[in-house]
């Protein structure tokens, strides 16, 4: 199986792995400062806007940290084009909707 590669033009660099590991960071902070979000009687937007934020997370982290995914059908997580956009619009929605 061949390994993924990432699209030239947005090879993997120290300032975006950067900027990944912040929007973890702030994900992160965002989670524990409003843990209620984290509670069974969410309403759905917020659900939703939670299940982004983790998909952001996990990607953004993945980047940070280096981490290849074994799959190819699963490359497209790591991909900060993809990670920072989910990230960034759960964190917006968390913290934008009154829970």
């Amino acid at each position: 199986m061949s390994e993924p590669t990432i699209a030239p033009g947005f090879a993997d660099s120290a300032p975006r792995r950067l900027i990944s590991l912040l929007l973890a960071v702030a994900a992160g902070l965002a989670l524990t400062l409003r843990p209620d979000i984290l509670a069974d009687a969410a309403p759905i937007p917020v659900r939703i806007a939670l299940a982004l934020l983790l998909v952001g997370l996990a990607g953004s982290l993945g980047h940070a940290l280096g981490l290849r995914p074994g799959r190819r059908h699963l490359s497209w997580l790591i991909d900060p084009r993809v990670a920072w956009p989910l990230l960034l619009l759960g964190l917006l929605c968390l913290l934008v909707l009154p829970l």
